[in-house]
């Protein structure tokens, strides 16, 4: 299990680190769904600045972006950060938005470089 969740006021940061697989982007997803803090949650931060090697498929990407758009309807005010630059990660981020759009998502994402931009920008539109 190379994640760990750290929760903050108003918000949670996912951290992966090493070999990032399915299984953990899946089941990060649902240990937040399933916690009483997501209803009133404004923000994810999910962190790969640390992750050797990314191994998601498409099929997991895509799966995780309609359970997004499920739980947006539960609380629609979360805003995602997404950070890290290796370009499969850019990739599987589009890949992602693309059908969180398309299953009706309405969180607001963006992606970024490191951490202080990201935090900037969570700051700057709350």
């Amino acid at each position: 299990m190379p994640y760990e969740l750290s929760w903050e006021d108003r918000g949670v940061v996912f951290r992966f680190w090493g070999v990032a697989s399915d299984d953990d982007l899946r089941q990060s997803n649902l240990e937040i769904y399933d916690d009483p803090r997501f209803e009133s949650l404004e923000h994810e931060i999910a962190d790969f600045t640390e992750v050797t090697r990314l191994d998601f498929s498409s099929d997991a990407v895509r799966t995780v972006a309609r359970w997004d758009s499920e739980a947006s309807k539960r609380n629609p005010t979360i805003r995602v950060a997404i950070i890290g630059e290796d370009s499969l990660l850019i990739g599987l981020a589009n890949m992602y938005r693309i059908v969180f759009d398309v299953q009706d998502g309405n969180w607001e994402q963006e992606q970024f470089a490191g951490m202080d931009e990201a935090r900037s920008w969570l700051a700057r539109s709350t």
